[in-house]
């Protein structure tokens, strides 16, 4: 069992990392957390071929089709939008990844280049997880970086500096997208410290913050950027293609939850909880199905011969299926971003328990949404009691609103867009003073 633990460790972070890790259980400090490989610095050099082209970069820790949803989706839609706007050479760095045959569409006519040697192709794709010390991707003075979590961030804020010094001008700011807030996935910690630290350097930093809910706990805690937009996030257009091609019929005695063991956030220990409970309150148990999507892990048996079926990712389309047929859905998340699937399930007509965070509350995101303030087992039993009672009710899919009319289009990100091309715009015309 050891030599695959550390045969899967090797295979995600590299042959470097995973003989660090021997020589740290060899030297008796097994009983020490020292994993901080997502912030391994990134060395840079001038890029001989880019010149005085623009070049726009994305910085994200993977973007395989096993990683494509949620928010790394929402990444690659906002660069491709940005690029495309600003009209200039594009970038992905993977942080985190190799490059997998199975790329999404977006990035089929990416090149794959090396970081060890350059390149002029206008579309470039390259992984830099094995890097270290000697490793230097090529950087020019005209390099914009967007960054898509904390640890992009803070290996990206250094690469700037040195654009400085290098280049004797002004650079870019880090353009950054922030999708949730991200010291909370650390409590009390080194990282939670170190996520926190790339929120303060505003004076460097264009925020584009997804949702309004998450701006306006950003700005209750005086953080404060060079420039900051926010959107609001919108149906998949995939699912979206399936909610308004499906026809009427009556939902099947079926929960759906988001189940994520592995991510404290999503809160499957109190989902789990509140199952289990409800079970033995429940009358006709024996009737309703109970099924986990999300990240597969075991069955787990509830009470009364109730259990919760884990069925993992699916794709979309199977998705957009289940939550058409689906009578009601538990989905959490403890933090100030909205989360997709309590949107997603709400708006096919599924009755959807969520919770409240700080200032997000999604009561009124549409009628079938239920948001908890006061978040444990007893009340979330009480809601699925209650919703029970009133199968199989007269919810319906929520079709005419923003979320699924901007699915196609998203209004808000094209002026984002725009606004940042000003911007930059903006800089080049100072420049050339």
């Amino acid at each position: 069992m050891k030599i695959k633990r550390y045969m899967v460790y090797l295979k995600r972070n590299g042959i470097k990392a995973t003989i660090a890790r021997v020589m740290q259980k060899l030297s008796g400090l097994s009983g020490v957390t020292m994993n901080m490989n997502e912030i391994v610095p990134l060395n840079a050099r001038a890029d001989d071929c880019l010149g005085d082209r623009k070049r726009l970069n994305l910085v994200i820790h993977a973007v395989g089709n096993e990683s494509f949803f949620g928010g790394v989706a929402t990444a690659l839609s906002f660069f491709q939008k940005l690029y495309s706007t600003i009209d200039i050479d594009a970038r992905v760095i993977l942080t985190n990844s190799y490059i997998s045959a199975g790329r999404p569409d977006a990035l089929k006519g990416f090149e794959i280049t090396d970081a060890r040697s350059g390149s002029s192709a206008p579309l470039q794709m390259m992984s830099v997880i094995e890097r270290d010390d000697d490793t230097f991707i090529p950087v020019g003075k005209n390099d914009i970086f967007i960054a898509t979590a904390w640890w992009t961030a803070y290996i990206i804020y250094p690469l700037i500096k040195w654009q400085r010094e290098t280049f004797n001008e002004e650079p870019h700011p880090l353009i950054y997208l922030i999708q949730d807030y991200e010291p909370g996935f650390y409590p009390w910690s080194s990282k939670y410290l170190l996520a926190d630290s790339t929120y303060k350097n505003g004076h460097d930093t264009i925020a584009v913050f997804n949702s309004k809910f998450l701006h306006e706990f950003f700005k209750g805690r005086g953080y404060a950027f060079k420039h900051e937009y926010f959107f609001e996030p919108v149906l998949n257009e995939t699912l979206r293609s399936c909610l308004l091609a499906a026809k009427p019929s009556v939902r099947k005695q079926q929960i759906i939850i988001y189940g994520r063991p592995s991510v404290a956030r999503n809160a499957f220990e109190v989902i789990v909880a509140s199952l289990r409970l409800w079970a033995k309150q429940q009358p006709d148990i024996h009737k309703w199905s109970i099924l986990s999507v999300g990240e597969k892990h075991a069955n787990i048996v509830l009470a009364k011969g109730a259990i919760l079926r884990s069925i993992g990712k699916l794709t979309l389309e199977d998705y957009a299926s289940l939550m058409l047929e689906s009578y009601m859905g538990i989905s959490l998340m403890v933090s100030p971003h909205p989360s997709y699937p309590p949107l997603e399930m709400s708006t096919f007509g599924v009755r959807t328990i969520t919770n409240r965070y700080d200032n997000k509350d999604l009561s009124g995101f549409n009628e079938n949404i239920i948001s908890l303030d006061n978040v444990n087992e007893y009340s979330i039993s009480l809601r699925l009691t209650h919703l029970a009672t009133l199968y199989p009710g007269d919810a319906k899919p929520v079709t005419d609103t923003p979320y699924v009319r901007d699915a196609v289009d998203n209004n808000q990100i094209q002026e984002i867009c725009k606004e940042i091309k000003g911007t930059i715009d903006a800089k080049e015309s100072d420049n050339s003073v």
